[in-house]
């Protein structure tokens, strides 16, 4: 016969029928005191019952994640539910206008094709950013005065200094020794290889002689040197300031004259076009002063203009009215039933 335990329940669970009684609240099985176990086996259950049991107080068992809820499915008929979409910046702007139809559709296409362009309104504002900048680096450049060739020397050295071999400082080295050499040519110093008492045979004779020392000699060279310098340096100012004003001259001369010519000249509009490739060849090809006079000179030697032919009459939109006996008789066709009727249609034929 089987054993029957209210206090474990084990082996009454495994023969009888599942109990459907409710247990005890934990609250309850804590203040009743635990029974005494009858025997060896009640005692063994009581102790394999506390382990899988959790305390009461503590930490609770750690328990395993519960998977989420699977979406019921829709029920028969309905439609599934379309997720929602997040507005961007063109439906907002669409609701808040108001648009639809045509209207929603020409901006919608106009949202498109400014969102294609934005990449390349940010490339052209950086290309023109580059221009400006390339057009400062060649106004710089300019602003020194060198040539082209000496500009190139210049980043050519800058490339050969910087360099970890030794043959390239030494090339170099070689190029900062002629450009010393050049620069006390320029200055007529005794240095670098320049003679400075090579163009002033007086100044040598006396070194020779003994009555001056060399280094005084070269000195008094390179003064003499510096003073031709700054004459032929004024000098070529005044030429360049001469030229100008030769160039402004030759210039109003020339718009004093093509006014002369078109007041002079009724088929100036048609002629002057034919005398405009000669304008370059006379600017390279005479100096200044003599523009306006071959400009007239060139204008005279071009042949008569033909004349401009007659502009048709404009047509009249007035309707054709019969003239002669046939205007007088053509309001009288029909026979006048008055005299009133009868001077009428004569006032109409005429």
């Amino acid at each position: 016969m089987p054993q029957e335990r209210d206090e474990s329940g084990r082996f009454a669970a495994a023969q009888d029928p599942i109990d459907d009684a409710a247990p005890a609240p934990p609250g309850d099985q804590q203040d009743t005191p635990p029974a005494e176990p009858a025997s060896p086996l009640d005692a063994l259950n009581a102790a394999l019952a506390a382990q899988d049991e959790p305390a009461a107080t503590g930490d609770p068992a750690p328990t395993a994640a519960e998977p989420p809820p699977a979406e019921e499915p829709p029920a028969q008929g309905e439609p599934a539910a379309k997720p929602a979409e997040p507005q961007n910046d063109v439906d907002t702007e669409v609701a808040a206008l108001g648009l639809k139809g045509r209207s929603e559709e020409r901006f919608r296409a106009m949202s498109a094709e400014l969102s294609e362009l934005r990449p390349l309104r940010e490339r052209v504002t950086e290309l023109t950013e580059r221009a400006a900048a390339a057009d400062e680096w060649e106004a710089t450049v300019k602003s020194t005065g060198a040539a082209p060739e000496d500009f190139g020397m210049a980043l050519g050295f800058l490339k050969l200094q910087a360099s970890p071999r030794p043959e390239d400082k030494r090339q170099a080295y070689e190029m900062i020794q002629q450009v010393a050499a050049n620069l006390a040519k320029d200055l007529g110093l005794d240095a670098h290889g320049h003679d400075a008492l090579a163009a002033h045979p007086d100044l040598q004779q006396l070194v020779e002689k003994g009555e001056v020392p060399r280094n005084v000699a070269a000195e008094i060279a390179a003064q003499r040197h510096q003073q031709q310098m700054g004459t032929r340096a004024r000098q070529e100012e005044t030429l360049r300031a001469q030229q100008q004003t030769a160039l402004e001259r030759g210039a109003a001369a020339v718009d004093a004259a093509v006014s002369q010519l078109k007041a002079s000249d009724a088929d100036f509009a048609r002629k002057f076009p034919l005398l405009q490739p000669a304008l370059d060849l006379i600017a390279r090809s005479f100096p200044p002063d003599q523009w306006a006079a071959e400009l007239q000179r060139r204008y005279a030697a071009l042949p008569p203009m033909p004349a401009p032919p007659r502009p048709l009459p404009p047509v009249s939109e007035a309707p054709l009215r019969p003239t002669g006996a046939a205007a007088g008789t053509a309001g009288l066709a029909r026979e006048a039933k008055s005299p009133l009727e009868a001077l009428e249609m004569g006032l109409a034929a005429k």
